[in-house]
């Protein structure tokens, strides 16, 4: 009992660690950049520090917190349900359909927006929407529910969307396809407040959603046997979750592109601190997924300064050794 006590007492605190450090970093990080801001100047109204902070620096912070809390979340959900810790929210292919829809609508040429959105930010969420409803189109087809099949589905369809994406950019000239390679780099540079608005109406319905799950969810990751005699519908749950967290991505890669390993290492790492009860985990990787995302955004606007890295670079940077140090540490490596 008091060993059951004293994990709550930790768990407590490191929830209330990570609370102090997202409040500290979005204080801190609108003032950070290529230029800082006074926070002085800030209080006495100087006008062209408040439009910088209002209009570009505060809504970059927020999307960069938001943007690597439902990385993190989604990629708890898939490391669960695969029961592999090296699974990441981009193993049903969500990414590479996003990235082909935005690249054929660079090719293409047409240009046009809606409610402040770019097409290509629109392009890429249509594109991961369509490539999960694929998959689960497929996988119900084929009588495949379970994760395996679900994931080898997920597999062939990001191959097969890769080559096509090459092919387009074989197709296409040097301006479309630098265009291209710096969208797939994935980047914050392009956030608003309309981006995160649409972040924040996507991501807080399907958070809660995923979160009243959560006792399915610790169920799930021990086995769909033993999940199936305690009365868990490990087909239904299955897919509810793999919809929730794929749309995440979705949003994620839309308005930011493809932003790797912030789904692997926060939720290894959490797992670790925390315990494996999801109802404490699915919080601990979104306050953990938000300061480390937004720590790397901050590093990548300053390392160079007054040039900027696109995060998804830092975060590679950051990820493979990560990736391999787990990889290692597996037994049968």
């Amino acid at each position: 009992m008091e060993e059951v006590r004293s994990n709550s007492r930790d768990s407590n605190r490191l929830l209330l660690f990570l609370v102090a450090i997202s409040a500290l970093a979005a204080l801190c990080a609108p003032l950070w950049g290529p230029s800082s801001l006074s926070l002085e100047n800030l209080l006495q109204g100087d006008q062209v520090t408040a439009q910088i902070f209002w209009e570009l620096r505060l809504p970059r912070v927020g999307c960069a917190y938001l943007v690597g809390a439902m990385l993190a979340v989604a990629g708890l959900i898939f490391q669960t349900l695969f029961r592999n810790p090296l699974a990441t929210p981009f193993t049903l292919g969500v990414s590479s359909g996003a990235a082909l829809c935005a690249a054929l609508y660079t090719w293409s040429g047409i240009a046009f927006s809606w409610y402040g959105l770019g097409g290509s930010t629109i392009a890429a969420f249509v594109g991961a929407s369509l490539t999960l409803w694929a998959v689960l189109l497929m996988s119900r087809h084929r009588g495949t529910g379970s994760s395996d099949g679900i994931l080898i589905i997920g597999m062939m369809l990001s191959f097969f969307f890769s080559s096509v994406l090459m092919f387009v950019q074989y197709l296409s000239d040097v301006s479309q396809v630098f265009r291209m390679t710096r969208w797939l780099m994935g980047s914050l540079d392009s956030s608003s407040l309309q981006s995160l608005f649409v972040l924040m109406v996507l991501a807080v319905p399907l958070m809660i959603i995923i979160f009243r799950h959560h006792r399915e969810l610790d169920v799930l990751q021990i086995g769909d046997d033993l999940a199936t005699t305690r009365g868990v519908e490990v087909h239904s749950v299955r897919r509810r979750m793999l919809v929730c967290s794929s749309l995440l991505v979705a949003a994620v890669v839309a308005c930011a592109g493809p932003i790797g390993f912030v789904g692997i290492m926060v939720p290894f790492t959490m797992q670790r601190l925390i315990g494996r009860a999801h109802k404490l985990q699915l919080v601990a990787c979104a306050l953990g997924g938000g300061v480390f995302l937004l720590l790397s955004d901050t590093a990548a606007r300053l390392m160079v300064a007054p040039y900027e890295i696109p995060v998804g670079i830092l975060t590679a940077l950051l990820g493979v050794p990560f990736f391999f140090m787990v990889l290692i540490r597996r037994k049968g490596f």
